[in-house]
This record gives C-alpha cells, sequence and structure tokens, in this order.
C-alpha cells in the first residue's frame, strides 16, 4: 500500500505537528521526494526519532537538507545517519552543524566526511572535534584542513595524528602550524616528515621542536632543514642529535651553525663528522674549540681543518692535540700554526712531528717549542732541520737537543752552526758530534769553542780537523786538548 505522505504538498508537509512527526514509519518517510522533506519545518526535524533518521533517509533525502534542518539536528540524531548520508550533506548544511552535534558524529562517519566538507568546518568546528574523530580523519581530510582550522584541533587529537596523517599535511600547512600544534606532535609522526615538509617549518617552528622530536627525524630531514632556519635550534636540541643526523648536515649547513651550536654537538657527533664537515667549518667555529672538541676529532678530520681555522684555535685547543693527531698534520698546517701555539705544544706532541713537519716549522716558531719537546727530538726530526733552521735555533732550543739527535747533524747543518751557537753546545753534545761533523765547523766559528769544550773532545774528532781549523784555533784552546788528543 502507497505511503498516504506521498501525495502530500510541500504546505501540508510544513504544517505537520511533532506528534504527526513522530507517527511518520521509515518507510513512508523515505519514500518522500527531497522537495517533501525540505519542507519540514526545524521543529519537525528536532523531533525526529535516530531510527526515522537512520533508516528513513537515504542519502539524497540527507543532501537536500536546508541549512535550517541542519542547524536543528541534534548529536544523537546526527549519529544515527548512516555513513553514507553523512557524507551526502551539502558543505553548506556541515557548516551550520551544532558543534555540540558533530560530537555525535562516530569514527566511521568522520573518516566517511568528503575533503570539501573538512574544508567547509568552521574553525569553531573543528576546535570541537575529539581527539578520537581527529584520529578518524582519512589522510586527504587532513590535508584538506584550513591552516586556521588546523590549528583549533585539541593538542590531544594531534598528539594522535597517524604517519600517514602528518604525512598529508601540505608544506602551507606546515608552515602555518602554531607552536603548540607542532609540539603536540608525536615522535614517530614527526620522523615521518618528508624533506619538503621540514624545508617548510620556520626558524621559530624548528627552535620549538622537542629534544625527542629532534631526535626522531631522519638524517635526510635534518639535511633539508634551510640554513637561515638552522639559527632556530637551540643547543639543547644540538647536543641531542644523532650521528646519522649529524651526518646528514650538508657544508652549507654546517657552516651556517653558531659557535655554539657546534660546541653544543655531541664528542659522538663530532666524532662522525666528514672531512667534507671538518673542511666547511668557519674561523669563528673553529677558534671556539675546547679539548673535548679536539679529543672527539678523528686523526682525518683534524687532517682537513682549514689552515686559516686551525691558526685561529686557543692554545688550549692545540694542547689538547694527541700524539696521532699531531702526526696527521699536514706540512702546510704547520706552518699555519702560530708562535702561541707552537708554544703549547707539549714534549709528547713535538716528539709526534714528523720529519716533513718539523722541517716545516717557521723558524720564530720552532723556538717556541717547549725546551722538554725539543729533547724528543728523534734523528730523523732533527735530520730534517734545514741550514736556516739551524742557524735560527735559539740557545735554549740547541741545548735542549739530546745527544743522539746531535750526534745526527749532518756537516751542512753543523757548518751553519753560528760561533755563539757551537760555543753553548753542551760538552756531552761536542762529544756526540762525528769527526767529520767537527771538521765540518767554519774556521770563524771555531773561535766559539770554549776551552771545556776542547777538551772534551774525543782522538777521533780532533784527527777530523782540518789543517786550516787548527791553524785557527787559539793557544789556549790548543793547549786545553787532552794528552791523549795531542797524541
Amino acid at each position: 500500500m502507497p505511503s498516504p505522505f506521498i501525495a502530500f504538498s510541500t504546505q501540508q508537509i510544513a504544517n505537520l505537528d511533532t506528534s504527526q512527526i513522530a507517527s511518520i514509519a521509515t518507510a513512508d518517510l523515505i519514500a518522500l521526494s527531497t522537495d517533501q522533506i525540505r519542507a519540514f519545518s526545524t521543529a519537525a526535524i528536532s523531533v525526529m526519532s535516530t531510527a526515522q533518521l537512520a533508516y528513513g533517509l537515504n542519502s539524497q533525502q540527507a543532501g537536500a537538507l536546508t541549512t535550517s534542518q541542519a542547524t536543528a539536528l541534534s548529536s544523537r540524531q546526527l549519529g544515527a545517519l548512516t555513513t553514507l548520508n553523512v557524507a551526502s550533506l551539502a558543505t553548506a548544511d556541515v557548516a551550520v552543524l551544532q558543534t555540540s552535534a558533530l560530537l555525535g558524529l562516530n569514527s566511521n562517519q568522520i573518516k566517511g566526511l568528503t575533503t570539501n566538507q573538512v574544508v567547509a568546518l568552521t574553525s569553531t568546528q573543528a576546535g570541537a572535534l575529539t581527539s578520537a574523530q581527529i584520529v578518524a580523519l582519512s589522510a586527504n581530510a587532513v590535508g584538506a584542513l584550513e591552516t586556521v582550522d588546523l590549528n583549533q584541533l585539541v593538542t590531544a587529537g594531534i598528539a594522535a595524528l597517524a604517519t600517514a596523517q602528518v604525512a598529508a599535511l601540505s608544506t602551507s600547512q606546515v608552515t602555518s602550524l602554531a607552536t603548540a600544534s607542532l609540539v603536540a606532535l608525536n615522535s614517530v609522526a614527526v620522523g615521518a616528515l618528508s624533506t619538503a615538509q621540514v624545508a617548510a617549518l620556520t626558524s621559530a617552528q624548528v627552535g620549538s621542536l622537542a629534544t625527542a622530536q629532534i631526535v626522531a627525524l631522519g638524517s635526510k630531514a635534518i639535511g633539508a632543514i634551510e640554513t637561515a632556519d638552522l639559527a632556530g635550534l637551540t643547543t639543547t636540541q644540538v647536543a641531542a642529535m644523532r650521528t646519522t643526523q649529524v651526518l646528514g648536515l650538508s657544508a652549507d649547513q654546517v657552516a651556517n651553525l653558531s659557535s655554539n651550536q657546534v660546541l653544543a654537538l655531541s664528542s659522538t657527533a663530532l666524532n662522525a663528522f666528514s672531512t667534507a664537515q671538518i673542511a666547511a667549518l668557519t674561523t669563528e667555529q673553529a677558534s671556539g674549540f675546547g679539548s673535548a672538541q679536539i679529543a672527539a676529532l678523528t686523526t682525518n678530520n683534524v687532517g682537513a681543518i682549514e689552515t686559516v681555522d686551525l691558526a685561529a684555535m686557543s692554545t688550549r685547543a692545540i694542547a689538547a692535540l694527541n700524539s696521532a693527531q699531531v702526526k696527521a698534520l699536514s706540512t702546510n698546517q704547520v706552518v699555519a700554526l702560530t708562535s702561541n701555539q707552537a708554544g703549547a705544544l707539549g714534549s709528547a706532541q713535538v716528539a709526534a712531528l714528523t720529519a716533513n713537519a718539523v722541517a716545516a716549522l717557521e723558524t720564530v716558531d720552532m723556538n717556541q717549542l717547549a725546551t722538554a719537546g725539543i729533547a724528543a727530538f728523534g734523528t730523523t726530526q732533527v735530520g730534517a732541520l734545514s741550514t736556516n733552521q739551524v742557524t735560527s735555533l735559539a740557545t735554549a732550543s740547541l741545548v735542549a737537543l739530546n745527544s743522539v739527535a746531535v750526534g745526527a747533524l749532518s756537516t751542512a747543518q753543523v757548518a751553519a752552526l753560528t760561533s755563539a751557537q757551537v760555543g753553548s753546545l753542551a760538552t756531552a753534545q761536542i762529544v756526540a758530534l762525528g769527526s767529520k761533523a767537527i771538521g765540518a765547523i767554519e774556521t770563524a766559528d771555531l773561535a766559539g769553542l770554549t776551552t771545556n769544550q776542547m777538551a772534551a773532545m774525543r782522538t777521533t774528532q780532533v784527527l777530523g780537523l782540518s789543517a786550516d781549523q787548527v791553524a785557527n784555533l787559539s793557544s789556549n784552546q790548543v793547549l786545553a786538548l787532552s794528552s791523549t788528543a795531542l797524541n
């Protein structure tokens, strides 16, 4: 039997009282045209049962509801609509739904919302969504949220967003995220941010990220932070960075870190730096290095420090170099050392200098080396000294050379000694010289030899003196020779 309501005019439908409305069977309700549905008063809509709405409306009828009718829907009524019917609501109707009514939508209904319906939500409506409803939003729906609405979502809901939802955020949405919303994102979701999304973060946003969020970012994501935004990173955030993240920093990013940020890097992180990253350090950054930073560097990294940066380091930093690191210094780096830096090297460090490094030392720097370090020179190191370096050796430095090292001096090096230098040699150093070395002392410098030095000379050494050298000895020097030597 056909429904008697089908024949009703829209005016008759509009005149139905609430008791009549309540008596309409679902089969009769679903048989009505969309015009007849639109004719129901808001009072009529408000008294409809959940059963009537659940089983008495089809998607076309739901889509035909007027904004006034939509406004009259309660949370129970809205929750009674099928998922399809909710998705059929006009965007204008969605925009006027009461916030209390929105709370009636279940997860499936929320998941079924179209992107246009999500766009239609007002900021107030977005702010009324529960965390369970926010989690139920599809990735496309999240990506469709207007930025002002996105920041109205409750933090508990933001915190519950899944990786797929976060990945759906546009770069504009990411850039517009308020600090409270950004900080609310869970670490797993933050770890899913794409390089484009990370690049969209502002300096203030980068600085607002929690330590756990920073740690969650991948190395590629770290590498995507724009250099201008790196300034936003706090020292606490930098200190929390993992080695894989540090390796993700480009040379340009490293160069744009502040000195305090570089100093905040953990020893493990610094140890992981590539040679390209070390070479990218600025002079200002390098000048802030202390013993802890130096100790963290690998020998390869020490060798990659640019000469201008090395020269800018404090004496405390230079003094912290271990023997292996000193050995890794190139000749250009050694040349770049300042006199104060050279003077800061300890005996173990000086002893670790390679022969090439010793040969590269500027004369002014050579005389700044600690005497204990000079005393530790081996024969190879001494053999590498140029004649200019030998001539420029201060008395304290020359006297500090051990006897074995002095014994390795070449004839050219001995010939380069000045009269004052010859006279300053200790008796043990004189004794260590070979006969050829004695014979290489220039006749003009023989005057520098003291009678004590002459008395200490061995027979083989005396035999090394040339006739010209003997002729230039003073009477006192000849008288000082031992009888064995004269014999």
